[in-house]
């Protein structure tokens, strides 16, 4: 087999395990604790605020589109294998966008979820 079929074969299966794991991680289930009026607006009780005031924290479904979008531009096992277990570990991923760098944190119900994947 020569190199060019090899490098085919590793693409291709990086690309079907990219699509597995985006497939596993739309399976993230919706916050319990919010109640969705629309696909972009969400009420929580007061009592259910953690440390965080930030909606995406609460949101399971953005978090999860943000995790499938980390997944996809993923350019090797290695840092998907990183990015999982930041999030799983720490609850944060370090996002460095262009000139823009922020810390995204994670609910503990996405971490879970994530958790069981590994």
């Amino acid at each position: 087999m020569g190199i060019n079929e090899v490098v085919d074969r590793m693409t291709n299966e990086m690309n079907k395990f990219k699509e597995d794991l985006v497939k596993e991680v739309e399976g993230i289930p919706d916050n319990p604790k919010i109640h969705r009026l629309s696909a972009c607006c969400f009420t929580i009780l007061s009592s259910d605020l953690k440390d965080s005031w930030s909606p995406m924290y609460y949101d399971s479904l953005k978090q999860s589109d943000f995790i499938i979008e980390l997944v996809r531009k993923a350019d090797s096992f290695d840092s998907i294998k990183k990015i999982v277990d930041e999030i799983v570990s720490k609850g944060t991923y370090r996002v460095h966008d262009g000139s823009d760098t922020y810390t995204a944190r994670f609910n503990e119900d996405v971490r879970d979820y994530l958790n069981g994947l590994l």
